[in-house]
């Protein structure tokens, strides 16, 4: 499981790590805004 210093990863990773919780509160929700698109 990678932590996020590289921008390897993903939309389908993303929402498996919102669905856990822990990405949620890893990175603010503008972030993750950022990243979908």
């Amino acid at each position: 499981m990678l932590l996020f210093p590289k921008r390897t990863f993903q939309p389908s990773l993303i929402k498996r790590k919102r669905n856990h919780g822990f990405f949620a509160r890893y990175c603010p929700v503008s972030a993750l805004g950022l990243f979908l698109e």
